[in-house]
């Protein structure tokens, strides 16, 4: 009997061969590259600066999600709704608590795909952080120029991936009020929140 596996493993494993055997033969290619220079110490710290600063960040969004997920999820409870249907008014009682899996596991999602935002970024993290100064100021400002060339890209940087995760927070918190019952919107008195939201 052939063992079958799911429709999702199969497209995962779709997804990890097209994506992993690109990204790896860039990577065995840019490898030699290095090696063949004699610089594969320049390649390892690259490496290791993408590796640092993607962890770092992930692992602040993803801990900035869940803390705030976690205080409006414990809300989910049963739900009863009311629907019309062809007989008349029929109640459904829906478990919102199931969702709890789903959206952790959608915050872990989003705190990956920002950390290796933030890795693809690595260059900027590490002008900023050895940033050396130019001995020159701007005339406005009074900065020195080295601030526009090597903070203030990491400072956008930074308020980029703050913004981002913020709009993410709202969002799965407000959704996870919705489901609750705590937020809702009512066509007379507009958005209704409970106490707890």
């Amino acid at each position: 009997m052939a063992l079958r596996f799911p429709r999702f493993f199969l497209l995962l494993a779709a997804i990890l061969v097209f994506t992993g055997i690109p990204s790896f033969a860039e990577f065995y290619t840019d490898w030699l590259w290095f090696e063949e220079l004699g610089y594969e110490q320049v390649f390892l710290k690259s490496l290791s600066a993408q590796a640092t600063t993607g962890l770092a960040v992930g692992a602040v969004v993803f801990v900035i999600l869940w803390l705030n997920l976690r205080l409006s999820l414990r809300l989910l409870r049963r739900r009863e709704f009311a629907i019309a249907t062809p007989d008349g008014p029929r109640i459904i009682t829906v478990d919102t608590g199931r969702l709890r899996s789903l959206i952790y596991f959608g915050a872990f999602v989003a705190a990956v795909l920002i950390g290796l935002y933030s890795a693809s970024s690595w260059a900027t993290w590490l002008y900023a952080i050895h940033a050396m100064p130019f001995g020159r100021t701007d005339p406005v400002l009074g900065r020195d120029i080295a601030f526009y060339l090597f903070r203030l890209p990491m400072l956008e940087l930074v308020y980029g991936i703050a913004l981002t995760t913020t709009i993410l927070t709202i969002g799965g918190v407000g959704g996870a009020h919705v489901a609750a019952g705590n937020l809702t919107l009512d066509p007379l008195r507009g958005v209704i929140a409970s106490h707890t939201a």
